[in-house]
């Protein structure tokens, strides 16, 4: 696709991004968010859920009743350090292809995308949830899911570097991010924005390879002469 087409798509991502921050800080979500605590958090508890910037380092997957083993383990890849290894593998894939630009562009886009989900749960918060008739405090500062912003990163990078790895990705895709809800890692506006988060990190990616494919081209053929 185009530059202009990538960079279009860019800032609409980013702009709903931004729309959504907001919406969230105001309430205009928090209808869903709580019915999303009444009906789809089975096991939610007081405390039991990361809403803090550094609250979501995962070391390794916690274990718990089947369901919350289960999510646990399903979402751990998408956790910052095992999500961070992969990510490096995949830019040394890139490199060993000799595709170092899309490597440093993965890796740009990976750091900037993690440091607006840290300033996102560090400045953001928004009005209580509540469980029963006890506050819920477990999601003031949990927007964006930095764990959706990874795992739709990661499934992106992979299918553009293994055409075999597009159906595998998906499927753990599609049963991420639900999961993160199920499990009361984070509400639906969570997910929501760190959707957007990685959409907009992805088509910067697409946007600078766009941007610098006719200069890579130009010197190859200026090499070849």
């Amino acid at each position: 696709m185009s530059l202009r087409w990538n960079l279009t798509v860019l800032a609409g991502a980013a702009g709903a991004f931004a729309v959504v921050a907001i919406v969230v800080v105001m309430g205009g979500l928090t209808g869903l968010d709580q019915y999303a605590v009444d009906h789809w958090m089975p096991q939610v508890q007081a405390g039991n859920a990361s809403s803090s910037a550094l609250g979501s380092i995962q070391y390794y997957p916690k274990l718990g009743s089947a369901l919350h083993t289960f999510c646990n383990v399903w979402t751990y890849p998408a956790s910052p350090v095992l999500s961070s290894l992969l990510g490096l593998g995949g830019a040394a894939a890139l490199v060993r292809r000799d595709r170092r630009a899309a490597a440093v562009a993965w890796g740009v886009a990976w750091i900037v995308a993690n440091a607006v989900e840290l300033l996102g749960k560090s400045v953001l918060e928004r009005p209580g949830l509540h469980l029963g008739p006890a506050p819920l405090d477990n999601f003031h500062s949990s927007f964006p899911s930095g764990h959706t912003a990874r795992a739709v990163l990661l499934t992106a990078m992979f299918a553009t570097i293994w055409r075999r790895a597009v159906v595998p990705m998906l499927a753990w895709l599609v049963v991420t991010l639900p999961a993160l809800v199920v499990n009361a890692d984070h509400t639906p506006s969570d997910v929501l924005g760190g959707v957007l988060l990685a959409v907009t990190a992805l088509f910067a990616v697409r946007a600078w390879l766009a941007r610098a494919a006719p200069v890579r081209l130009a010197y190859a053929t200026a090499a070849s002469r």
